[in-house]
């Protein structure tokens, strides 16, 4: 059985809101980085992989 994840990424001057769904909405929310923008997001889902062993991270 395939199973599907439905993944949401809001980024904002401040805060950058991450969200997955499993069955159940689990959030995240880390500081934004601006200055090097993409960092915040990559750090979030390495933490949400880190929970969901089927998950993978590609480029």
């Amino acid at each position: 059985m395939i199973m599907g994840y439905r993944i949401g990424v809001d980024i904002g001057g401040t805060f950058t809101n991450f969200g997955e769904d499993r069955g159940a909405l689990q959030t995240l929310r880390v500081l934004s980085t601006p200055d090097r923008s993409g960092e915040e997001v990559h750090a979030a889902f390495e933490s949400v992989v880190e929970k969901i062993p089927q998950l993978r991270m590609g480029a």
